[in-house]
Formats: structure tokens, C-alpha cells, sequence
């Protein structure tokens, strides 16, 4: 009887370590440990972003590199979004020409375009660099992608301190989302290079 009890907890455990995959590990991993920059990613930060949507995108990652480079393009594809949403909302606001009357412009307006403009030109000259960091990271390049995205994680940073107005809202939502998105593919690559020869 014992032994029967025995063998069926042995099947179990096998069974259930079978279950894990490639993103139960990895993000298990990456929520132990600490980026170069101090951000410390959850595992639910990490299984959330990669695995987000229908169908999942992470289902068919079969490793470590795989997902690496799932999250290199789920970055370029947020800051991509962001800069996008980022322009639309400069595009609410009126242009004025050199000869229509400013008046009735207010401070507080003439800030908030000012500012939209500054974070629009820095999601602008993130996206390019951000897609070579994917392209690296789909090649197996990971150490000179992880300095690109840990350099683009900052664009939020400046971001966020540039409004002062109602729409600071709407855009910190987005452009924090970047922020968790950008954590996490720093994070991984963070991982990769602590854990293997693969690097350039």
C-alpha cells in the first residue's frame, strides 16, 4: 500500500515538473534577481507582459532566447504605441500660425505641447534604436541590446516629469506601461548574459 501511495506521489511530481515551461522558468528566474539598474521585475510582472493577449504570444517560446527575443519585439511594439498615442495627443491641441492671434492660448496649454513635443522627439529616436536591440537579440547579441534598452527605459523617466497638466494622466498610463515592458526585456537579457557564453 505504501509503495502504491509512493509510486503515485512520484507520478505526480513528474507530471507536474512537465508542466512547467519555458516562461515558468524563465520568469521565475528573472523575479529573483535584480536589473544593472537596480529595477527588481516580478515573476506576474514578467508571465503578464509576455503572455498577455489571445492567443498567447509566449505559448510557442521554446527557451531562454526565444522569449528574449519575444520581449525585444513586445518593447519596440510599446514604444512604438506610446510615441504613436504620444503624436495623437499633440495633434488634439491648435496650431497656431505666425500670424493668428495666441491670446487665447493659456500657459498651462502652451506647457503641455511643449512638453508632448520633448517626450515625442525622445519616443521617436527610441523606436529605431529599439528595433536594431531586437534585431541584435534575435541574433544572439545580447550584451550591446541590453545597453540600448536599458538606455530607452530612461525615456519614461523624462517623460513623466515633462507634464503638469490633465494630460499627464492619460499619457503616464501608456507611457508607464512602456516602463514595466522595457523592466522586464532588461531584466531577461540581464539573465541571459549572467547565464550563458551567447554574447557579442
Amino acid at each position: 500500500m505504501l509503495r502504491a501511495v509512493l509510486v503515485c506521489f512520484i507520478v505526480f511530481f513528474v507530471a507536474a515538473e512537465a508542466k512547467t515551461t519555458a516562461v515558468d522558468d524563465l520568469c521565475g528566474a528573472v523575479g529573483s534577481i535584480r536589473s544593472r539598474y537596480g529595477d527588481h521585475v516580478t515573476r506576474e510582472q514578467c508571465m503578464s507582459v509576455l503572455c498577455h493577449g489571445s492567443p498567447s504570444p509566449c505559448a510557442a517560446a521554446r527557451d531562454a532566447p526565444s522569449l528574449a527575443t519575444l520581449a525585444a519585439r513586445l518593447t519596440v511594439a510599446n514604444a512604438t504605441a506610446t510615441r504613436e498615442f504620444v503624436k495623437a495627443t499633440l495633434a488634439t491641441y491648435p496650431v497656431y500660425g505666425d500670424d493668428d492671434d495666441r491670446s487665447n492660448a493659456t500657459v498651462a496649454e502652451e506647457e503641455a505641447k511643449a512638453g508632448l513635443r520633448s517626450c515625442l522627439e525622445l519616443y521617436t529616436r527610441a523606436v529605431p534604436a529599439l528595433e536594431w536591440a531586437a534585431g541584435s537579440v534575435a541574433a544572439g547579441r545580447y550584451r550591446g541590446a541590453r545597453e540600448v534598452v536599458n538606455a530607452t527605459h530612461f525615456v519614461t523617466v523624462a517623460c513623466e516629469g515633462i507634464f503638469y497638466d490633465a494630460t499627464r494622466q492619460a499619457v503616464s498610463k501608456v507611457d508607464g506601461g512602456f516602463f514595466v515592458m522595457s523592466a522586464v526585456a532588461s531584466s531577461i537579457l540581464e539573465f541571459l548574459l549572467m547565464n550563458t557564453t551567447r554574447v557579442a
